[in-house]
This record gives structure tokens, sequence and C-alpha cells, in this order.
């Protein structure tokens, strides 16, 4: 594939206008839930109360300011990059990590009572930004600067990850005040969704026979029609055309043939009437002069 046939297969989705609005709303939401005094605990994710709603209101709650203003400048960067390089996958980035690292702190983390922070997501993020600079380099057919990025940044969030295993303290962000300790296995899953969303493949026309299977007497929609390339479209339309044009020309033709013929049989029928009727006038003025000399 080339490089600009696969830059329109990854912006095709997501308008990067919504995008910028769904970012938009997220850091406000995220703005607004730590302004308001006590709405941070509300929304938070709680092992006593389980998942639901609050698994996804969880990720724009924050301990501090400090956390918040970390997260959110994370967030809006990694979203502008995202946009830039893989805006179909955006929002989808988003919702994957958004389920799964709720689920894993659930599961993985029994001594967690409570979840606050975007970390998560932002990771996810990165991931998605890895594998569009991967996959960019993959559709050039080259190892550029693009595919050295995509290495960069992995190694630096394995780096980070490594870091807050070891010495159990964030490397960005401070705790503060407030009792918080980073979860690095949230911020693994969160960028192996985003590494999932921005590799994966999905080839609805490998369904095809499996529908058949389950849908024997169905058709599908677009199976039976012929398709044409992106590189050929235009040579298609003008063969489309030409077969319209010819059809149109042979009915055309047929139709001016059948008046003619039409007429020439209604000529040849009216000589022949004619020749009898001339021969039946002449009957009598041949007849009477037969008696005239007879007389």
């Amino acid at each position: 594939m080339h490089a600009k046939e696969h830059q329109k297969a990854v912006n095709k989705g997501c308008p990067p206008m919504a995008g910028i609005l769904l970012a938009g709303g997220v850091i406000l939401t995220a703005v607004m839930v730590h302004s308001v005094a006590g709405l941070a605990e509300a929304l938070q994710w709680r092992r006593s109360t389980g998942g639901g709603l609050f698994a996804l209101t969880s990720h724009v709650c924050h301990w501090s300011w400090n956390h918040l203003a970390w997260d959110v400048f994370a967030f809006g960067l990694l979203s502008l990059l995202c946009l830039r390089l893989m805006p179909s996958r955006y929002a989808s980035c988003m919702l994957a990590a958004a389920v799964l690292i709720p689920l894993e702190v659930q599961i993985n983390q029994p001594r967690l009572d409570s979840y606050r922070g975007l970390s998560g997501i932002d990771c996810a993020l990165l991931g998605l930004v890895v594998a569009a600079l991967w996959r960019q380099s993959s559709a050039e057919r080259r190892c550029g600067a693009s595919q050295g990025l995509a290495v960069l940044g992995g190694c630096g969030f394995t780096a980070k990850t490594m870091y807050e295993l070891t010495t159990g303290s964030t490397v960005f962000v401070g705790g503060g005040y407030e009792p918080f300790a980073p979860v690095p296995s949230a911020h693994l899953v969160g960028f192996l969704s985003g590494i999932f969303v921005g590799l994966s493949k999905l080839n609805l026309s490998r369904l095809q026979p499996l529908i058949r299977t389950l849908l024997p007497g169905r058709p599908i929609a677009g199976a039976m029609r012929p398709s044409c390339d992106n590189s050929k479209a235009q040579a298609c339309l003008i063969g489309t055309l030409q077969t319209q044009k010819n059809q149109h020309g042979v009915k055309g033709y047929h139709e001016r043939r059948a008046p003619s013929s039409r007429r020439a049989a209604e000529r040849n029928a009216a000589r022949v009437r004619g020749s009898d009727c001339g021969g039946g006038a002449q009957g009598p003025d041949a007849a009477e002069e037969t008696w005239r000399t007879a007389s």
C-alpha cells in the first residue's frame, strides 16, 4: 500500500474536529470535577461499589491539582498526535482503555480500594501513537524516522514502567498530600490497548464465507457487485459509460430502422393496391370499347 493510500485509510473514520471536541470535553470535565468539592470522591471507582458507570467516570477524577495538571497536559499533547496520525482509532482507543483499566484494577490489584486519573488513558494514547508511527513506516516499505520514533516511544514507556515498579513512585507526578501510589499495571494495560487498537486490521471480506454459511439463502450486500480499485476507478467508470452508450446506440439504431421498414412496407402495399385498382379501372373501358366495336 502506498503512503497516500495508507493515509486515506487511516484518516477514514472519526473526523478530526469530532476528536478535538471529544478531547476538549474530557479535559473540561476533568477540571470541573476537580473544582467541585466532593465530586471527585463521589465519581471515583470504588471496590465496594464495583464497576458500572464509576469505571468510566473515575478517569476524570484526580487526587490533586498537580496530578490533574500532568494528566491533562499529557492527554492534550497525545490527543493532538493521535488526531494527526490516526484519527479513526482515537475514540475506540480511549473507550477500550477506559473499560479495561478498571477491570484490571478490580482483578489484579486487590489492595486498591479506589482509583482515579487519566494516566491510564494517556498511556493508551501513547500506544496508539507508537502503533501509528510503526504502521506508517510499514506502509512506506522503508525503515525511516517514524519507525525509529515508534521504537523510542516504546522504550521510553518500558523504562518508565520499570522505574515505577522498582521504586514505587511516579516519574512526573508527586503524591502531594493525598496518599496515592502509581499503578503500573493499569498503565501497561492502557499502553497495550492502544497498541492493539492501532495495529489491528479488520477485513470484512474474510467474514463472507461465514455469513454465507449462517445465512445461505440471503445475498451479501456488495458480494456480487464488481468493485473497482481506487487506481482503476476512472478506467472502470469510462468502461461503464461506454457500455451504456453502446447499448443506447444499438437500441436507437433499431428504433430508427423500424419506422423506415414500416414505411417501405406501406409503400409496397400501396403500389400493389394501386396496380390492382388500375387494372380494375381499365376493365370497363376495355369492355365498352369492345361493345362499341361489336355494335
